[in-house]
């Protein structure tokens, strides 16, 4: 491999030391799902904070019971949400319903379907012994008990806990802000008309789709053209309001390529990576913020967020640092390589006969949207790899849900 470039391993950890969490602030329960949580939480008070029913039935005292049958008084009533008030004296009970507390006196539940109603009187005809269909106080957790610690990543199970007591918000560090910027006086964002030598923005929108999957907003910001002036007050102002800066196009080496000779307020360092495709990378700040520099051919820009600003953004959220899970498949297909390169490969993936067979999907050039459209999923070769023919165990990143089940291989 040459010595000027640089492999994305050695990126990854540069970029590192220029990244920190985002500070924690308060967040409303419903919009904490996917954040990482900044505090220690614990239960002020015991769950379930009162002694509750598990059935429909009758709240009794246990000892009435014991010669059964029995015939006991029927006091009242008592619901969830609407306890009886008064207590359950010898000889009588009170019906109940599937999470109510149970009234002072009784210490447990004879189901409905083991009783049987006469005028004001309910039949018992079999005992029950204390504790019996009652969920008690304290059952699930003790008050005091840290049941959320600082670091956690909040899903539905621990919003669910949240709520229970009583939180309606959470310290957690929030979403990052990314604004995207465009670049190029050839590029034109999808829907518009095009000009002689135009093409539609491809990149923007992936990358959104990309950002939000790992809990970021993306902010895609109108294309900036190829003037020096106009392109850093876009950057500039992407920056006023982001958390992270990602450009497209020119940090290559290229006369027009006018990201990477921007100076003065933007500090940057364009390298050659290792990566095919995402050969050029640059980096930087602008206004204290973080920018990446991503290439603009599409797939070598998706190529460079997977490999490189991925982990990035999942550190600004408190989050590990990591690459897309990965599976391992067998080739149909060879792979060629250049050495010393990691490859990221667009491909189909499918269970086959208790297998994962990946068929690569290459192009006429490395931005192939046939490919990429076809794609649901990337192999990657590490650098090291000499040779990837057919029937070669290969890493790959699902990109969509599940693989399918075939029978046989998806047409080429």
């Amino acid at each position: 491999m040459a010595e000027n470039l640089w492999t994305p391993a050695a990126v990854r950890r540069l970029l590192f030391g220029h990244v920190r969490p985002l500070s924690p602030r308060p967040v409303p329960l419903p919009q904490a799902s996917g954040l990482v949580l900044a505090e220690d939480v614990g239960t002020p008070t015991d769950l379930p904070r009162f002694a509750s029913s598990a059935m429909d039935g009758f709240a009794v005292r246990a000892v009435d019971t014991a010669s059964a049958p029995v015939r006991l008084q029927v006091l009242g009533r008592a619901l969830a949400g609407r306890p009886f008030a008064g207590e359950v004296a010898a000889g009588a009970t009170v019906a109940i319903a599937t999470g109510a507390a149970v009234p002072t006196g009784a210490d447990a539940v004879v189901p409905v379907e083991m009783a049987e109603i006469d005028g004001g009187m309910v039949v018992i005809g079999r005992a029950v012994e204390p504790g019996r269909h009652v969920r008690a106080a304290g059952e699930d957790l003790l008050g005091g008990t840290l049941v959320l610690p600082a670091g956690t990543i909040l899903g539905p199970g621990q919003l669910a806990a949240a709520a229970a007591m009583g939180r309606d918000q959470l310290m957690a560090h929030p979403r990052p802000m990314v604004s995207v910027v465009p670049t190029g006086d050839e590029v034109r964002p999808p829907g518009a008309a095009l000009g002689p030598g135009q093409v539609h923005d491809a990149v923007s929108a992936p990358l959104s789709a990309l950002l939000a999957e790992i809990g970021a907003v993306a902010d895609v910001r109108p294309v900036a053209p190829d003037d020096q002036v106009a392109l850093a007050e876009a950057i500039h102002a992407a920056a006023s309001t982001a958390d992270l800066v990602l450009t497209i196009g020119g940090i290559s080496v290229g006369e027009r390529d006018l990201v990477r000779q921007l100076g003065g307020t933007i500090d940057l360092v364009s390298v050659q990576v290792a990566l095919r495709p995402g050969r050029p990378f640059a980096f930087g700040r602008v206004a204290g913020v973080l920018l990446c520099g991503l290439p603009g051919n599409p797939a070598a820009a998706l190529a460079s967020f997977e490999e490189l600003v991925r982990p990035v953004v999942l550190s600004l959220q408190g989050k590990p640092p990591s690459l897309r899970p990965s599976l391992r498949a067998t080739l149909t297909a060879p792979i060629k390589l250049r050495p010393g390169r990691v490859h990221v490969v667009h491909c189909r993936i499918w269970w086959e006969a208790g297998r994962l067979r990946a068929q690569p999907l290459v192009g006429h050039s490395t931005s192939s949207f046939s490919a990429m459209a076809a794609g649901n999923a990337l192999a990657v070769i590490p650098a090291d790899t000499t040779d990837a023919p057919a029937g070669a165990e290969v890493a790959v990143r699902p990109l969509t849900e599940p693989p399918p089940v075939q029978a046989d291989p998806p047409p080429a």
